[in-house]
């Protein structure tokens, strides 16, 4: 399999950078909680605000979603990489070994949300090359439930790593919103009884799934503030 470096220009950093470097005074996301943090995975939760104060963004939270449908959507769900002059491969976006322990992150971090929140996550994906190198590679994105019933996963990167040239630029666009732009170009390949979504304007996205799931509502947790 051959992968994609992912480069930045400057005015790419600046699109996604400055909006949150001064203060968000308008809409802006703004992390509130922490699910879970190890050198593998990360899941925040965030919360859209307007001017420095908590906005609804319409999301179906809390909700309570059944741990092994959500093992069985991330261990379904492939990518690939467009290509012309050959076949494609489909890829896992996640890696066996982290299915289980970020659907059980996610799984307890929408409990916790609320209609203003949702999950931010990060994987860390460790190939092996040549059957004794690592390389590690990072799937980012952000996990919400919208409309009713209907759980959406969006992603940024999608098994990815940052060019050699420009490590900083891959840091950066950690402030950019999953659902206005991917810095990758990898295409999603959805689960069974999953799609892709479809802009108001009709144009797919390719790195935004949409997957109908059976959900039950719980009283909303407390979160810590900051």
């Amino acid at each position: 399999m051959q992968y994609r470096s992912t480069s930045f220009t400057s005015s790419v950093i600046l699109v996604v950078f400055l909006p949150c470097l001064f203060g968000c005074t308008s809409t802006c996301w703004k992390r509130i909680d922490q699910v879970v943090k190890n050198p593998g995975l990360t899941v925040e939760i965030e919360q859209w605000t307007f001017d420095g104060k908590p906005e609804d963004a319409g999301f179906s939270h809390p909700v309570s979603l059944d741990q092994g449908a959500l093992q069985a959507v991330f261990g379904d769900l492939k990518y690939v990489y467009p290509r012309l002059l050959q076949k494609a491969s489909h890829e896992p976006v996640i890696l066996p070994d982290n299915i289980e322990e970020l659907s059980r992150a996610v799984a307890e971090g929408l409990k916790q949300c609320g209609p203003a929140q949702r999950l931010r996550f990060t994987v860390k994906n460790t190939h092996v090359k040549l059957k004794v190198i690592p390389l590690g590679r990072t799937t980012r994105g952000v996990v919400f439930m919208k409309p009713e019933g209907t759980l959406n996963l969006v992603f940024d990167l999608i098994d990815d790593s940052p060019d050699p040239e420009y490590p900083d630029d891959f840091l950066y666009s950690d402030w950019g919103d999953p659902t206005r732009r991917s810095l990758s170009t990898f295409h999603l390949i959805p689960p069974a009884g999953a799609g892709l979504y479809r802009s108001p304007g009709g144009g797919v996205r390719h790195q935004w799934i949409v997957v109908p799931v059976d959900q039950e509502k719980p009283a909303p947790a407390t979160l810590k503030k900051e």
